[in-house]
């Protein structure tokens, strides 16, 4: 892991923020392997011979690059290259030190693209991620999300923008991931008298991870550069959380089954 990170700093500011950076901790030759594997899983080359997505978002292969943004889940059962990354030890470590965890384990993978020049059909609507999982999880479980630069993400790429502080907000089931009006989202978006809609992107170098609290309200623009943005999503927990009792979603169904959900830090304290 990269040595000049202030693990207790970023701690402090994940506490504050609901969110930080690590920068540059993935080798960058595990993000060089990843970042060619794109084209082909985008193709439908599934490496490993495992179809990747799942009954409500199944994978979808395209004979040329996308023209809008390209979702695929659980991509990391299709290919080698994408499970080295979000199984990475250095994220392993960074996560579990970063919670003061004894465990941190992967519970999903998406991988995205957001293609250059599409406008609109590239934004990704203001939303809090536990919007989407209130069925899976028990409301104090702790899950998160880190975000792996697969290149680098600058301003005009459409990089994520987060809500500063909005982690801490009651949770009213505001917000939209598919809502592509950023404007129309955020006006259905109400925010606590006392606090403000502080706007944050998240521009790093390849390799870097952004970790957001699941309750932290982020979205983003279109890619307004020349080349496509690319990142995969680690779905990830510590070993304070329970899925809901009676829960049947495919996101908690294969926890057991490392091949699937690995653990990729035991720490031992």
């Amino acid at each position: 892991m990269n040595s000049d990170i202030d693990i207790q700093a970023d701690a402090d500011t994940f506490q504050d923020d609901g969110f930080c950076i690590a920068r540059s901790i993935i080798p960058g030759d595990v993000v060089d392997r990843a970042r060619r594997r794109f084209e082909a899983l985008i193709g439908g080359e599934y490496e490993t011979g495992v179809v990747p997505g799942y009954s409500r978002a199944p994978a979808e292969a395209l004979a040329e690059p996308p023209r809008q943004l390209y979702r695929l889940y659980q991509a990391h059962l299709a290919d080698r290259a994408i499970a080295d990354l979000v199984t990475h030890p250095a994220l392993g470590q960074y996560t579990a030190q970063l919670f003061g965890a004894r465990r941190i384990q992967l519970w999903g993978s998406l991988l995205l693209v957001k293609p250059p020049n599409v406008q609109v059909k590239g934004n990704i609507g203001w939303h809090q991620d536990h919007h989407y999982f209130t069925t899976v999880w028990s409301d104090q479980s702790e899950v998160f999300f880190a975000s792996i630069a697969v290149n680098d993400i600058v301003g005009n790429c459409g990089p994520v923008i987060m809500i500063r502080g909005s982690h801490r907000w009651v949770y009213r089931g505001d917000g939209d991931f598919y809502g592509q009006d950023l404007e129309q989202v955020r006006s259905g978006i109400r925010v606590p008298d006392g606090d403000s809609w502080q706007q944050v992107p998240m521009t790093m170098t390849a390799g870097s991870v952004s970790v957001h609290h699941k309750k932290t309200f982020h979205g983003s623009e279109a890619n307004q550069s020349a080349e496509p943005r690319l990142s995969v999503l680690a779905f990830l927990r510590t070993e304070r959380s329970e899925p809901l009792s009676g829960s049947d979603s495919y996101w908690v169904q294969h926890l057991d089954d490392q091949s699937i959900c690995p653990a990729i830090s035991d720490v031992v304290q």
